[in-house]
C-alpha cells in the first residue's frame, strides 16, 4: 500500500465502504474535525508527564476511532458504531475526574499549565466536531448514541483541564 495515491489530486477521497466523497462536503469535515482532535489528544497524552490524564485521554482516543467508522460507513450495521456502553463508560470516566476536582461555579479562563491549556483547546476542538456532526444530522441520519457520546468528550476534556490545574497554586484563572 503506498501512502501517497494521487486520488485526493481529483478533490475527493475515499469513505470506509469504499464510497468516493468530495473533500468539500460536510460529512469530511466532521471526519476532519474529529481527526484533528484525535491527533491534538495525542499531544495531550506525550504533555501528560504524571499521567493523570493519560489513561482517559487514551480511552476517548480509541472511541475517536469508532466515531469515524461510523461516520464515514453513514450507518452501516457492519462498520463499528457507538453504542450505550461507549456513552456511559465516558459517563462513568467523567465521575470519576468529577470525584477529583471542585467543579467551578463560573466560567474558567484556560490557561495554567501546559496540560491544562491543551485540554482546554482540546475541549474547543471537541466542540467544534460535535457542531459539525449536528449540521451532519441536518443532512443525514445520525445516531442518537453518536450525538450523545460527541457532547460528553468536550465535558470530559473540560473536568481533565481542571484536574490539571488542580495543584497549581498560582493559575485558578476565572472570570
Amino acid at each position: 500500500m503506498e501512502l501517497c495515491t494521487f486520488f485526493g489530486d481529483n478533490r475527493k477521497t475515499c469513505l470506509c465502504d469504499g464510497a468516493t466523497a468530495g473533500k468539500s462536503l460536510l460529512v469530511i469535515e466532521v471526519l476532519g474535525s474529529f481527526d484533528e482532535l484525535n491527533s491534538l489528544l495525542g499531544l495531550v497524552r506525550a504533555f501528560d508527564e504524571a499521567g493523570e490524564t493519560k489513561n482517559y485521554v487514551k480511552e476517548v482516543q480509541n472511541d475517536i476511532f469508532t466515531v469515524c467508522a461510523e461516520i464515514a460507513s453513514d450507518g452501516d450495521k457492519s462498520h463499528p458504531s457507538i453504542k450505550k456502553e461507549h456513552i456511559e463508560r465516558i459517563e462513568s470516566l467523567l465521575g470519576e475526574v468529577e470525584s477529583k476536582i471542585t467543579i467551578p461555579k463560573c466560567f474558567v479562563i484556560p490557561g495554567g499549565t501546559k496540560l491544562s491549556s491543551l485540554l482546554d483547546y482540546s475541549r474547543s476542538i471537541a466542540r467544534r466536531a460535535e457542531r459539525n456532526l449536528v449540521r451532519l444530522s441536518e443532512e443525514r441520519k445520525v445516531s442518537r448514541n453518536l450525538l450523545k457520546y460527541s457532547n460528553r468528550i468536550s465535558g470530559l476534556l473540560y473536568a481533565l483541564a481542571r484536574l490539571a490545574n488542580r495543584d497549581n497554586p498560582e493559575q485558578k484563572p476565572s472570570y
